[in-house]
């Protein structure tokens, strides 16, 4: 009788913790190890359905789903890259050479500025960093537009742009390189701009400005016209660029100082991670809430696995990794891309 009472007693008392006290039941996930590739080395058939563009570790170039090389160059002075083309740039040129994923040219672009891809559209933004342009595949320009100030940050989505200005502005581009709406920072004593993402639907933005203090604030379009919806002081203040990361699920992962905030757009909740050291890349994973996290401590550099409660889920050291490494999820394995290799990790439940 007294065994019941007590198997009974226990049972009222998992239930009020699972009650009172609710915590994810998961099995926990593991990084094991699948294959490693050199840079160097093509080894990916040419045919394969989808690619991995990247710039990473000094190399640019392109990625089978499985982590293999397709096409690589070492990077001279800086590379972009898109699903289907790739520049690699010399510091001071007036030609910029598209090649595609096999190593062909493409086009051939005259002009002095910087390359990037937003969203596989390629901009390139002059060498004083005061005018931003937008160029076809082909190489013809449809569209450019002068600044009154230096641009510390530009992202893009669909046929939108957002660009960042030193002056602590955020400026919307629409298809035709026209601003559409402009947002100015009311909090801070320093007024710049620091960082920006916009998600895949070009209708949410989250920017980060300002100094003494620092702030993130949610940004919609609804209806024709911008909207606050939510901002909030934020614990660092780093004069720097901050990482701001879309994670394709109505979140957003904001860079701190030795940790990440994630923004849930549909709450509006907020979480704190700690990290190991600063922050270099975060990955998404494509069918979970799960993200993976790369920093950096001294000379050591980590892989975390952070889930929907606040908790590590996984930890892997990696030796030496830092700067320059790129991590990416391709189904369920990530990839990581460091020291002239590419390493490739399978997602498991153990």
């Amino acid at each position: 009788m007294k065994r019941r009472y007590r198997l009974l007693l226990a049972f009222l008392a998992v239930l009020g913790y699972l009650i009172f006290f609710p915590r994810e039941l998961s099995s926990a996930l593991t990084l094991t190890p699948q294959a490693i590739f050199d840079l160097d080395v093509s080894t990916a058939p040419q045919a394969v359905d989808g690619t991995i563009p990247f710039v990473a570790s000094g190399y640019a170039g392109f990625l089978d789903p499985e982590g293999r090389p397709l096409y690589t160059e070492k990077v001279r002075y800086g590379a972009a890259v898109s699903a289907e083309a790739l520049i690699n740039y010399d510091s001071v040129s007036t030609q910029l050479v598209l090649r595609n994923r096999e190593g062909d040219i493409r086009a051939v672009i005259e002009t002095r500025g910087y390359p990037f891809f937003l969203d596989d559209r390629l901009l390139v933004i002059s060498t004083d960093r005061l005018r931003l342009g937008e160029y076809t595949p082909e190489g013809e320009q449809l569209w450019s537009i002068a600044f009154p100030s230096l641009v510390t940050t530009c992202v893009a989505s669909g046929n939108r742009t957002l660009v960042g200005l030193l002056n602590g502005t955020f400026l919307f581009l629409d298809q035709n390189g026209s601003i559409i709406f402009r947002f100015e920072p009311p909090e801070g004593r320093i007024k710049v701009a620091y960082g920006a993402a916009m998600d895949a639907s070009a209708e949410a933005s989250v920017v980060v400005a300002g100094i003494d203090p620092q702030t993130a604030y949610l940004l919609e379009e609804l209806k024709g016209e911008l909207n606050n919806i939510d901002s909030f002081p934020l614990e660092s203040e780093l004069r720097r660029n901050i990482s701001i990361t879309d994670l394709h699920s109505g979140r957003f992962a904001i860079e701190q100082e030795n940790g990440l905030l994630v923004l849930d757009r549909s709450n509006l909740r907020r979480r704190n991670f700690s990290l190991p050291g600063r922050l270099l890349a975060v990955a998404g994973h494509p069918g979970s809430d799960l993200l993976a996290v790369l920093s950096r401590e001294e000379a050591d550099g980590y892989i975390t696995l952070l889930g929907s409660e606040s908790r590590y889920r996984g930890h892997l050291t990696l030796p030496g990794t830092g700067a320059g490494t790129s991590i990416v999820w391709s189904g369920n394995r990530l990839i990581l891309i460091a020291d002239r290799h590419v390493l490739v990790y399978r997602l498991e439940s153990v």
